[in-house]
């Protein structure tokens, strides 16, 4: 679901950390990075860039064809959010053992198999569509496990900026990427109806399907220092009992924490139901 970027902006990323080239420092640093396209200097960034615009539309596309196709097998309403509750609950359950993942391991290993995963489930999904024997539950299970995937990668791929830019340039890199995100939640329900009208709606996962080869690639592109493996590796589970423990005595990023997951879970479920309830 991503793509390339163009070759037109000036290479400056530190050798030693970024692979792409070499990075001003001091004030000249400083001075650069105000521009509101300054991320986009590093070569990896703008792989990234372009590769998620394709990603996040490609995402959207799949969660307007879903509830769209869920309405019309059931006309339940009732469904609708138990499909986008099944696909936001894992990221309450798995996160942090994705968060451990992306704290020991190359981040761009995991994205690259998350990728992988979610490509063969969005495919799985537009066979069974095509072949006409999708039933609602199949959909529930295909959610559920977008959803276990979701929360492998999040925390990899969030964490994944620092290393495509720099410190001075990672508020850009989260602003452009925030502006790419809200940009594909207008263009992909809008071309999920097209496609859907011009070609059925099997063709929309298809495409979501297709779509995350362009990512794989571009990850594998992208020129990345050797990973630096922890010298002691603490378990998942202590990592998580650790953080829980953190969050207890911390109010202010436990209320943090408590809005965004709630969120998270209500704006998937109204974007499912907002794609499969016609207007009246």
């Amino acid at each position: 679901m991503w793509f390339l970027g163009f070759g037109g902006f000036h290479e400056r990323d530190r050798t030693s950390r970024h692979g792409d080239g070499e990075q001003p420092s001091g004030s000249a640093a400083g001075a650069e990075s105000r521009g509101t396209f300054s991320a986009l200097r590093y070569r990896n960034f703008r792989l990234f860039f372009f590769g998620q615009l394709i990603s996040l539309t490609g995402t959207w596309m799949d969660i307007t064809a879903e509830g769209w196709l869920v309405y019309k097998l059931t006309g339940s309403k009732l469904l609708l959010g138990v499909v986008g509750v099944a696909g936001s609950a894992p990221l309450l359950l798995f996160s942090i053992w994705g968060g451990w993942l992306a704290d020991h391991y190359p981040k761009r290993t995991v994205i690259v198999l998350t990728q992988s995963v979610s490509m063969v489930l969005a495919f799985i999904l537009s066979a069974i569509v095509w072949l006409g024997v999708v039933r609602p539950w199949h959909i529930v299970l295909i959610a559920f496990l977008f959803g276990i995937v979701l929360a492998f990668d999040m925390p990899s791929r969030q964490s994944f900026f620092i290393e495509m830019t720099s410190r001075d340039e990672l508020a850009n890199a989260i602003s452009l990427n925030s502006s790419i995100v809200n940009g594909a939640r207008i263009v992909g329900p809008a071309m999920a109806g097209a496609v859907m009208a011009q070609s059925g709606i099997a063709f929309c996962f298809f495409l979501n399907g297709l779509s995350f080869i362009a990512v794989i690639a571009v990850l594998l592109m992208m020129r990345l220092p050797a990973h630096v493996w922890p010298a002691q590796k603490e378990s998942a589970w202590k990592q998580a009992l650790s953080g829980f423990h953190y969050l207890r005595g911390d109010f202010v990023a436990f209320s943090f924490c408590g809005r965004w997951s709630l969120r998270m879970v209500l704006r998937r479920r109204h974007a499912r139901f907002c794609a499969g309830h016609p207007a009246r």
